[in-house]
């Protein structure tokens, strides 16, 4: 289920627990998106909140309720950096914890599998829903009229009979944008292909931010001899004389007079 992130500009959360953490973020114009093993989403938290001696699972379990109510949270942060969405969240448990996440721009065909396709599910599902029931208010209007032809009294009604013009003259967006088309279940059931993120993208963006380390005194010297053997080689075979092959010359043989 969508939570509010956010009410100014409007942000809203979806937080899927499977095999892996899947966290999306939307603003109803673009998505952001980030995966987390649980492993990752553990060392997110510990690099989040250095010095906080807690026990593992209570940790993962704190930040894990963060997402799932994004509303708990005391203080929020949210900003851009290019295709990245950064949130910083903290919420308080006798103690402050942190979490800050930095999320990938999402494709079209994530938007519209977790986005439009799901709001295209609510508004069919609600125009149901509202046809039933302007059918059921008529009908019961038609049985109370029969009821009081019949001789049947009612006491006292505040509600005054339903008018079905009048209710759809109020509530024509519906109308505005779809008339008189169904929205068609092809759509509604369509899969699309999402474009998966790559192993670098799944990591956490500490993860891909890591340093690499320097190289030990032994790596260097390694490193040199190799390289100067192979420089040797090299100037070994620049410099390598070719053999020489001496020409045989002709010689004049001398006339007897």
């Amino acid at each position: 289920m969508w939570k509010e992130l956010q009410k100014s500009p409007s942000f809203f959360l979806l937080f899927k627990k499977e095999c892996r953490y899947h966290i999306i973020i939307t603003d109803y114009i673009k998505i952001w998106e980030i995966y987390y093993s649980e492993d990752t989403f553990l060392k997110c938290l510990k690099e989040c909140n250095l010095g906080l001696e807690i026990n593992t699972l209570e940790l993962t379990e704190n930040g894990t309720q963060m997402l799932l109510n994004p509303a708990e949270c005391k203080s929020l942060n949210i900003s851009h950096n290019e295709s990245l969405l950064i949130v910083s969240m903290t919420r308080f448990y006798g103690y402050p914890l942190h979490l800050r996440i930095e999320l990938n721009e999402g494709s079209h065909e994530l938007f519209f599998q977790e986005v439009t396709q799901q709001l295209l599910k609510t508004v069919k599902d609600l125009k149901c829903s509202e046809t039933k029931l302007r059918k059921l208010l008529t009908k019961k209007d038609e049985e109370i009229e029969e009821y009081k032809s019949l001789g049947g009294k009612i006491r006292y009604t505040a509600l005054p009979p339903y008018d079905d013009e009048t209710h759809m003259q109020t509530h024509t967006e519906y109308e505005k944008n779809f008339g008189e088309i169904e929205i068609s279940n092809t759509i509604l059931d369509r899969i699309v292909n999402v474009p998966r993120q790559s192993t670098n993208e799944i990591m956490s963006n500490s993860e891909k931010n890591i340093k690499q380390e320097p190289l030990s005194q032994e790596d260097i010297s390694s490193n040199g001899t190799t390289r100067g053997s192979n420089d040797i080689k090299q100037e070994y075979i620049k410099n390598e004389i070719t053999p020489i092959i001496p020409t045989r010359t002709k010689r004049k043989k001398m006339l007897n007079i």
